[in-house]
C-alpha cells in the first residue's frame, strides 16, 4: 500500500508510560535494544516502507516485547495526526538525509516544518537545548547522547 491510500488516524497511546518514536526506523535495530533495555516505556517506530514496519512488529512479536510497534507513516505528512500534543518524550533520528546533493533536496526529512511539528508533540512542551546549536540543512537541531557515546537524541 503507498502511504498516500490509507487514512492515517491520531495513535491510542497510553498515559502512563513514558513513549519514545523512532523517525525512519527501517528494521528497528535501535529500538529493540531500546525495548529489552526498558520494558516499561513504550517504543514506537515510523517507516515508510511497509514490509519493514511488518517484519518489525513481527519480530516485536515473536520476541515478546509488547512496549515496541511499528507503524507505517510518512513522517513529514503524518506526523502530527498521529500523535497528540505533548504526548512524546523523546525523538530519535538515526542516520537522517543521507542525500547531501542538491538534487535530492526534495527527499530530506528534516525541515523547518518538520521541527514545528515534532516540537509541538514533545511532552515537555520546551525544547532544552543542553549545550550548543547545531544547523542541519538550515534547520537548527541540537543532538544529545542518549547515553554515554550512545546514539544522538534529536530534540
Amino acid at each position: 500500500m503507498h502511504y498516500l491510500q490509507r487514512a492515517v488516524e491520531r495513535l491510542d497511546l497510553p498515559a502512563d508510560r513514558d513513549i519514545d518514536v523512532e523517525l525512519g526506523c527501517a528494521d528497528a535495530r535501535f529500538l529493540f535494544e531500546l525495548a529489552r533495555q526498558f520494558p516499561l516505556r513504550l517504543y514506537l517506530g515510523l517507516e515508510i516502507r511497509q514490509p519493514l514496519v511488518e517484519q518489525v512488529n513481527e519480530e516485536a512479536s515473536a520476541e515478546g516485547l509488547s512496549n515496541l510497534r511499528a507503524h507505517f507513516a510518512h513522517i513529514n505528512i503524518d506526523f502530527d495526526r498521529m500523535f497528540p500534543d505533548h504526548s512524546v518524550r523523546r525523538i530519535y533520528i538515526n542516520f537522517p538525509d543521507p542525500w547531501f546533493k542538491s538534487r535530492h533536496k526534495k527527499q530530506h526529512l528534516i525541515n523547518k516544518e518538520l521541527v514545528e511539528v515534532l516540537h509541538q508533540a514533545w511532552r515537555t512542551g520546551t525544547v532544552d537545548f543542553d549545550g550548543q546549536y547545531h544547523c542541519y540543512q538550515g534547520v537548527p537541531v541540537q543532538p544529545r547522547p542518549a547515553q554515554p557515546a550512545g546514539p544522538p537524541t534529536w530534540i
